[in-house]
């Protein structure tokens, strides 16, 4: 038996939003650091940011306390 796509479409995380489990082919994250988040829970949370009017440096950041990581242009375009 290989080891192939159908694995990856298997594996599982949870989602450090909502708590809940998601296939990790149904996720998004930052470049800069390996936090993982179910895609409409990292949808809203840039949409908010964006509707909020905090797009700063400081603000538009991996929504895991403390991680200093920024989305990547291409991400917020899709948001």
């Amino acid at each position: 038996e290989s080891l192939g796509d159908d694995d990856d479409e298997q594996a599982t995380f949870e989602c450090r939003i909502c708590y809940d489990d998601v296939a990790t082919h149904q996720s998004y994250g930052l470049l800069g650091c390996l936090h993982r988040y179910c895609q409409p829970c990292f949808i809203e949370y840039y949409q908010t940011k964006i509707k909020d009017a905090e797009v700063d440096s400081a603000s538009l950041r991996c929504p895991f306390p403390g991680c200093p990581a920024t989305p990547e242009p291409y991400l917020l375009e899709a948001v």
